[in-house]
């Protein structure tokens, strides 16, 4: 019996380990370092800026800061604070990738400093650490933190405004407390399109915060909602009108949106397992073990006295799914990106409580922990090994420069152009192009289309984003058609893009090669 007394002393709760507030800021400090550097790693590899981001890097160089309030061209949506930032800093430092993606580069490492925050007021004292070490080694926030789109802006602005309503509701809610919180909220919407599922769904814990007070509380809660209301009302009618009356996205992201029929299994088949996506891809974490700890965090939060915080973040998960339920906010993996600090939140703080009420031993701990960063780790580890490059344009492009000879014309892939379009801009490249017809996978459409070129002797083909649907690749289709035409002699491959060079001048016609089926609707 005291040998087991003995045991238990010797390994306390974590929350009860005397451990020097110093040292649990060092560990934190050291891990927002850690991850400033992963993501300032991935920022200083320059990949190529892939199909989508070209699309929205298009809409900012070639647009004045007032062309940012309508309708986005290529079915593009970004918030309107995100795009004049954006714009602000091409303005300033140009064009390219490094300036493109810099923004994001400064949302991503500020929300580590405001996931910290958020952290050491909402979790557990031994959680907190924890916490801010998984999403320092977050693959996804790293990898997104260096894009040039919105998601990265998405995840610092949940956080800022989850910070600032958590400071709310523990503040002494005098009048100024009040007037923060309206315009951090009206603010936020403009940069962040999934914060307003954050303030909609405080918006009742607010109001519980303030009910049984006296009337004048009541009156300025009711001035927060109606500032926020008029904020969203005007983003509604300059941006968020247009995005939800886009056909073409809507069918894009058709299959993320939940079935009709809400009260039905295999709607919350489908529910649950756009949570687990969640948990899985974005949050880059062990599925099964994270969503237990999840379950696990949030019921121990809940026993801590900290419900409020359990009811806010259920109140906003609500809220997203209730707007996509009404087809206006996708269930896609890098649109849950904003998601992926919560997920984290409660992981953290279920692998506290269980390494607490459970795992006493010092072997089960570190078996715990063992497992539980196991995963994260391989995904940062495999990425600045062999990071994730969609879309490589660059390289193929550097190559024909390099050995294009005069006279020699260029046929670019028609899903390759906007890329194209970018980096022709950004380096003043003046050639001759034909930009291939949008075929898909027609053969005779692409025969017609190859068939119109004025026949120069070399012909340089670009591919980039080259998409596969049913049984046709895109790629093979055009080249059976060149085949058939003139003599392949040179190629260049990088991830996802491609080079070739023929002459067209060849009498021999080569036999088309057999197109190799594949999966539908995706690109290489």
């Amino acid at each position: 019996m005291g040998s087991k007394i003995t045991e238990r002393l010797d390994h306390p709760p974590l929350n009860e380990q005397q451990i020097p507030e110093r040292a649990l800021r060092l560990w934190v400090s050291l891990a927002i370092a850690l991850g400033a550097l992963l993501r300032l790693a991935l920022y200083l590899g320059n990949r190529s800026l892939w199909y989508d981001e070209a699309l929205l890097a298009l809409n900012i160089l070639h647009r004045p800061f007032a062309g940012l309030f309508d309708t986005l061209d290529y079915h593009q949506g970004a918030p309107i604070g995100f795009l004049l930032l954006e714009k602000l800093a091409t303005t300033i430092g140009g064009g390219s990738e490094f300036v493109l993606r810099f923004m994001p580069l400064l949302f991503g490492i500020g929300a580590s400093f405001l996931f910290s925050q958020v952290a050491r007021a909402c979790l557990s004292r031994g959680a907190a650490p924890l916490a801010v070490l998984l999403f320092a080694i977050n693959e996804p926030l790293i990898y997104y933190s260096s894009e040039v789109k919105q998601y990265s802006c998405d995840v610092a602005i949940t956080l800022f405004l989850l910070w600032a309503i958590v400071r709310f509701l523990h503040s002494e809610m005098r009048v100024r407390s009040f007037c923060e919180m309206g315009l951090l909220g009206a603010a936020g919407l403009w940069f962040s399109h999934p914060a307003s599922f954050l303030l909609a769904g405080s918006s009742v814990v607010l109001l519980l915060a303030v009910w049984g007070k006296s009337s004048a509380y009541l009156v300025r809660i009711v001035w927060i909602f109606g500032l926020w209301s008029i904020s969203f009302a005007l983003l509604y009618l300059f941006s968020l009108r247009g995005l939800g009356e886009d056909r073409v996205l809507g069918d894009f992201w058709h299959n993320y949106f939940p079935p009709h029929i809400f009260w039905s299994l295999e709607t919350a088949q489908w529910l649950a397992d756009r949570g687990l996506t969640v948990l899985g891809d974005p949050s880059g974490l062990a599925t099964v073990l994270s969503a237990a700890l999840f379950v696990a965090g949030c019921g121990a939060l809940i026993l801590k006295m900290k419900g409020d915080f359990v009811g806010l973040i259920s109140s906003a998960c609500f809220m997203t799914l209730l707007a996509s339920y009404l087809h206006k906010y996708p269930l896609a993996e890098r649109l849950l990106l904003f998601a992926v600090p919560i997920a984290l939140l409660g992981v953290a703080e279920g692998a506290t409580w269980l390494a607490d009420t459970i795992l006493r031993s010092a072997a089960a701990r570190f078996g715990l922990v063992v497992l539980l960063l196991a995963q994260p780790v391989w995904l940062v580890t495999h990425s600045l090994i062999s990071p994730r490059r969609p879309d490589d344009i660059k390289p193929a492009i550097d190559y024909i420069l390099a050995h294009q000879q005069a006279g020699d014309a260029w046929y670019v892939y028609s899903q390759a152009q906007y890329q194209f379009r970018y980096y022709a801009d950004l380096r003043h490249l003046t050639i001759n192009v034909h930009v291939g017809a949008n075929c898909a996978e027609d053969p005779s459409c692409y025969k017609a289309d190859l068939d119109s070129l004025q026949k120069p002797r070399r012909v340089w083909v670009l591919f980039s984003h080259i998409l596969v649907r049913e049984q046709n690749d895109e790629e093979q289709i055009v080249l059976s058609q060149l085949d058939r035409v003139g003599t392949r002699q040179d190629e260049k491959r990088s991830p996802g893009a491609r080079a070739y060079l023929y002459d067209l001048s060849a009498e021999a016609a080569i036999p088309s090669p057999k197109l190799v089926p594949s999966p539908a609707n995706r690109s290489k």
